[in-house]
């Protein structure tokens, strides 16, 4: 987890400038940077964001890219942003979510796929410098869904920022077939479904994601692990494994003909 940090300029809750960085399932939530980077700060690098969770981080008033910001300005770099959840970020500037920036001539391949990014897509800017090749891939827009959303309270003084402080919340996805809660360290189940669930990557491992679970890997910080939440079929969760049933909806069919020759002869 990151959380609760900041930073005077850039790089809120993660800074990370050269090199080759993987994150692989974080939660990156309730960081600031007063310019760049409210959550999480890229810069000349190779990059891998995947299975993460970045909410409710924050730039300051002449700020850009509130959630992650991409900046390369020489040599030729390529990162990955994949199964996440990008939401609720706030950049006072441009970009909410994400910002792309890149040098003259353009330098930056970012390839974003099969995650939640804000609420519409104008949460996403590339509007500084030129960039070159930015998106391929899909993504959703909308709401998550969490089974709690961390939030800044204002302290009591709403114009100013600089005494809020952030109340943490529970980023696990609902699920009306079953999530994961910590504090009681049991599933509990809910009456809505969150978008989020069986929509990562069809080629990424399920890996420990408890059954049932659709065969496809959630998005979120959760994703891939035993505390993913559990795929709903509209209607009531099995009460039997059933020898070939991969996705778990109770049933033998295509679909789980589809998922296994999806992964034929691979190795994980």
């Amino acid at each position: 987890w990151f959380y609760g940090t900041t930073s005077s300029y850039v790089g809120g809750g993660i800074f990370a400038s050269g090199g080759n960085t993987k994150l692989l399932n974080c939660v990156v939530v309730g960081n600031a940077a007063t310019k760049k980077g409210g959550g999480i700060w890229c810069s000349h690098g190779n990059y891998q964001i995947i299975n993460c969770t970045v909410s409710g981080n924050r730039t300051g008033a002449w700020g850009y890219g509130g959630g992650i910001l991409f900046s390369f300005s020489d040599g030729t770099n390529t990162s990955l942003l994949k199964n996440s959840i990008i939401w609720q970020n706030r950049a006072e500037r441009a970009g909410n979510e994400i910002m792309f920036s890149s040098g003259i001539p353009p330098s930056m391949l970012v390839h974003t796929t099969n995650s939640l990014i804000g609420e519409e897509p104008n949460d996403i800017v590339m509007a500084i410098g030129y960039v070159y090749d930015t998106l391929s891939g899909q993504w959703l827009t909308g709401n998550p869904v969490f089974s709690g959303t961390g939030y800044w309270d204002p302290n009591g003084t709403l114009e100013d920022l600089s005494d809020d402080f952030w109340v943490d919340g529970d980023y696990h996805l609902k699920s009306q077939a079953g999530r994961y809660d910590p504090n009681t360290q049991s599933w509990v189940q809910d009456d809505v479904t969150s978008p989020c669930i069986d929509t990562g990557d069809p080629n990424s491992p399920i890996g420990l994601e408890p059954f049932p679970n659709g065969g496809y890997i959630n998005m979120g910080a959760y994703s891939g692990t035993s505390e993913a939440s559990k795929s709903y079929f509209d209607k009531p969760v099995c009460e039997t494994i059933v020898a070939g049933d991969i996705n778990g909806d109770c049933k033998v069919d295509i679909l789980d003909l589809e998922i296994m020759l999806l992964h034929w002869l691979e190795e994980h």
